[in-house]
């Protein structure tokens, strides 16, 4: 074959539930893909070569660099990247051809999430796709497997490989036997990274090998330790492994007997207990790791264990998910340096791919503060269960008739009727529920993704919209010299504004400010935008003074401001939003300082517009949705 069409290759992160460190011992296990991925963007070649980059990690890769595989355990991306392709070779894939690979990894590296056999299995699949050989989910977690395991003798087992490959939540026996676990997970996990590298080669190392050695001594097979003879001699440091590894066997059998029945807490507190026999048999554990856990414990949660080989990285929470804002909180406080809601996923897929035209970034991973608050929600006048949603969905997502349907489904509609061919929804990194749901609701035949928005350690709300532009933007290396459209998630513009931006290059709509058809009280508190036809955008002013908004009327007396509706070159962009200060008001990084930085490169021209915007800043503009449909 050697040719084939540009597609996506794509494959979770995971996380252990229970059995950590057990899957080499030939003992069961439970795992589970989670939504942080690593996304490869494959196009073909004509030189035989493969080349793969990974701009947000500065890393680049082409198969003729010289390589020979290394034998002293100190493995990297370069060599799995390598073991890969000769793999292909030897399976009689046919990728002789050469392609170019762009990658992103939105997955914490270092941290026991499989970041390495994510891309593994990315890769593989990639190769095996490319090929015109699809591979089932088994097939593909063996090939992968094969090529970071298998090729170097690695100390690891195979349920990243299979958790990765085949999604959801399993139980992985031996053998490449593998259960799926049905009903679902009650409350809500919280992966959180403690921003402490972890030492895999080394606990794996540690914690295969000693215990390998010990069953080989106690003549096979995992069972209590006054069922085992010869035991007198052995160390204080052996006994604690063997007991803690057979408690751990009896804990998962329990979590496994009792998943889907009844709420998650007795779960997540065999979890809590798991972590217990990790940390004190096996060291896993650290001193950052059990305070971000007692802290979790003290906001509500029901458990919490490390994840992956340990010695720093993440952990996961299992709490309620009433009490989800209250734990992201705390984790927080206690220093994490970063976290996410997480709910299962499906696994690895590959699937074509195409450049878009007309990409449109939409912001919707704001914190609803304002519509939350106690006093917007009084004067609204919503009934208890209006109020009890409003709480727990972002604006974006809040239902606009009585089937449900998301606001932001009807942006998605006008988008895609205007000329759009491809979105990225900015939700936020603790949001874990918007994804699914929009997958309902979303137009036929619109492609879009979502990129996630996290807090940064020491804050206490996301970094501003300019932040968030810069992580769909980063996402998506492939968008580099076209120019991307972005939009806000909580207000709908009117007709015409995405086809007036998908007409031209790059620019912005600007809107008449007594057109909106919106409060006064909330008008004057938009973007004043200071523009001409000839020089385009000149200046954008937040909160501007009588003086500024008298001195920026246009002939006919009009005044324009920004609604956040814009388009530009993806580079210019993102360098753009990643210089763009801190604003010292609201500690936030925003949007028109962007603007501006991104204009003083070129002329950026303003598209004027009158027209009514449907808002959804206050309760009361979601109330009257609910009276239309009532």
């Amino acid at each position: 074959m050697g040719w084939f069409e540009p597609f996506v290759s794509e494959a979770p992160g995971r996380v252990c539930l229970m059995g950590e460190h057990q899957d080499y011992l030939g003992l069961p296990v439970m795992a589970a893909a989670i939504p942080l991925r690593c996304r490869m963007v494959v196009s073909p070649s004509t030189d035989g070569k493969w080349r793969l980059e990974t701009p947000g990690l500065r890393f680049a890769w082409s198969s003729d660099e010289s390589w020979s595989a290394p034998h002293d355990g100190e493995w990297n991306v370069r060599d799995f990247l390598h073991a890969g392709l000769a793999h292909a070779e030897v399976q009689g894939w046919e990728v002789h051809a050469g392609g170019h690979v762009l990658c992103h990894v939105d997955i914490p590296l270092q941290s026991g999430c499989s970041s390495s056999t994510a891309m593994v299995v990315a890769w593989v699949n990639a190769l095996a796709y490319a090929s015109g050989c699809t591979l089932n989910p088994m097939e593909l977690a063996r090939h992968a497997h094969e090529v970071e395991v298998g090729r170097f003798g690695a100390p690891g087992g195979f349920m990243d490989h299979v958790a990765i490959a085949c999604g959801g939540v399993l139980r992985i026996h031996p053998g490449w036997h593998v259960e799926s676990l049905e009903g679902g997970h009650q409350g809500a996990w919280v992966l959180v990274d403690s921003g402490e590298p972890k030492n895999t080669f080394g606990h794996l190392q540690r914690c295969k090998l000693s215990r390998l050695s010990l069953l080989e001594r106690a003549g096979g097979g995992w069972r209590p330790l006054e069922d085992v003879a010869g035991t007198e001699t052995w160390t204080d440091e052996e006994l604690a492994l063997w007991r803690g590894t057979w408690r751990n066997v009896k804990l998962e059998e329990e979590a496994a007997e009792s998943w889907g029945k009844g709420g998650g807490e007795h779960v997540a507190k065999l979890m809590g207990s798991h972590h217990h026999v990790l940390r004190e048999a096996l060291g896993l554990s650290t001193p950052k790791l059990e305070t971000l856990g007692h802290s979790a414990m003290e906001a509500g949660a029901w458990g919490y264990k490390v994840v992956g080989s340990g010695g720093g990285g993440c952990a996961l929470v299992w709490c309620p998910r009433s009490r989800t804002d209250e734990v992201h909180n705390a984790l927080r406080d206690a220093g994490a340096n970063a976290s996410w809601t997480v709910s299962p996923v499906d696994g690895a897929v590959c699937r074509p791919w195409k450049q878009p035209s007309h990409p449109l970034v939409v912001l919707a991973a704001g914190r609803s503060s304002r519509m939350r608050a106690e006093s917007s929600l009084d004067q609204a006048g919503l009934g208890e269960g209006a109020t009890a949603l409003l709480r727990q969905v972002t604006k974006a997502m809040l239902p606009v008739n009585a089937e449900g349907k998301p606001f932001l489904a009807l942006i998605l509609e006008q988008a895609q009727a205007e000329g759009v061919d491809f979105v990225c929804v900015v939700l936020s990194a603790e949001d874990d529920t918007s994804e699914a749901e929009l997958r309902r609701w979303a137009p036929q035949g619109l492609a879009w993704d979502v990129a996630r928005q996290g807090i940064p350690c020491g804050r206490s709300k996301p970094e501003g919209t300019a932040a968030a532009v810069a992580v769909a933007l980063e996402a998506h290396p492939e968008w580099s010299g076209i120019c991307v459209s972005v939009c806000n998630g909580d207000n709908k513009p009117p007709s015409g504004a995405f086809s007036a931006l998908t007409e031209v290059g790059h620019g912005m709509v600007v809107f008449d400010r007594d057109s909106l058809g919106l409060p006064k009280e909330r008008v004057m508190a938009f973007a004043v935008v200071e523009w001409s036809e000839d020089a385009g955008l000149m200046a954008m002013m937040e909160k501007p003074s009588a003086q500024d908004v008298e001195r920026v009327k246009d002939g006919n007396g009009k005044v324009w401001v920004s609604m956040n509706v814009f388009r530009w070159e993806r580079d210019c962009l993102l360098n753009a939003c990643l210089n763009t200060p801190l604003e010292p008001l609201r500690n936030e990084r925003e949007i028109p300082t962007a603007l501006m930085l991104a204009s003083s490169e070129a002329t950026f021209p303003c598209i004027p517009m009158e027209g009514a915007f449907v808002d959804l800043t206050h309760p009361g503009d979601w109330k009257a949705f609910q009276t239309g449909w009532a």
